[in-house]
């Protein structure tokens, strides 16, 4: 119990130290931390900034240099610039792992690349 209420003490703290200005942004740094503002999903820096605007209905966490994202109802994934990369047109998601996702599209799931083609296997 103890460690749940530290691990959410420090969850808020995280998410409460973004700033509303969105700041440059070392090109290098790739970290983003999911944060929720206003029922809307974004992402901060490592520095604490602002990096991608909360603007999101539902959103992951990055996992292998993308984010599945939801944008009118449909899931699709970004980049940590928040460039879309992935058209939002799955209804739901899964992060990547080893290079492929898991995705529903008309009520079947199935795989995508990082490119957004099906996979056959």
């Amino acid at each position: 119990m103890k460690r749940l209420l530290i691990l959410a003490i420090a969850l808020l703290v995280a998410a409460g130290g973004c700033h509303k200005d969105k700041k440059p942004l070392d090109k290098n740094d790739q970290f983003r931390l999911l944060v929720k503002k206003n029922g809307k999903y974004g992402y901060c820096a490592r520095n604490g900034d602002l990096a991608i605007p909360a603007q999101y209905e539902n959103a992951s966490i990055f996992s292998e240099g993308l984010a599945a994202v939801r944008i009118k109802g449909k899931d699709g994934f970004i980049d940590p610039t928040g460039k879309v990369v992935i058209e939002p047109r799955f209804g739901a998601t899964s992060i990547f792992l080893e290079g492929r996702a898991a995705v529903m599209f008309d009520d079947r799931w199935g795989y995508i690349d990082r490119a957004g083609n099906l996979q056959s296997d």
